[in-house]
């Protein structure tokens, strides 16, 4: 009997330790989205206030669309490929140039991308005398 039983321990002791060594640890397991800040500059400087963009990024039916519509602004979101686009808006006056550092990143879980929009003063017109 003492036997069998020490045979049955040994048998138990060796799945275990398969399973310990087999079965992937859940350290960082779950996280499954990241950070997303959009900003927005005029002839260079930081700014602020209304700006109309659209966050373009993964979905599992369809692509995950977020509204923004003002800058400095922080967005949470799948990892997987973003994109930022320019919808309306900006400084009074000012045109809008394009996106830094690129319209298009990759997110990773538990990291930060970040879509700066770029705007410029146009240059005054030229004398008419």
């Amino acid at each position: 009997m003492r036997r069998k039983i020490s045979s049955i321990w040994s048998v138990l002791l060796v799945l275990v330790l398969s399973l310990t060594v087999l079965v992937p640890g859940c350290e960082g397991e779950g996280e499954t989205t990241g950070t997303i800040d959009v900003a927005a500059t005029l002839d260079g400087s930081p700014g602020s206030g209304a700006v109309e963009y659209a966050l373009t990024g993964p979905g599992a039916a369809a692509p995950t669309i977020i509204n923004g519509s003002s800058v400095p602004n922080s967005h949470t979101g799948e990892a997987g490929n973003w994109t930022c686009g320019y919808v309306s808006g900006g400084p009074p006056g000012a045109n809008f140039v394009d996106i830094t550092p690129s319209p298009a990143q990759s997110l990773s879980a538990g990291s930060t991308i970040g879509f700066t929009l770029n705007f410029e003063t146009p240059p005054p017109p030229p004398d008419a005398s």
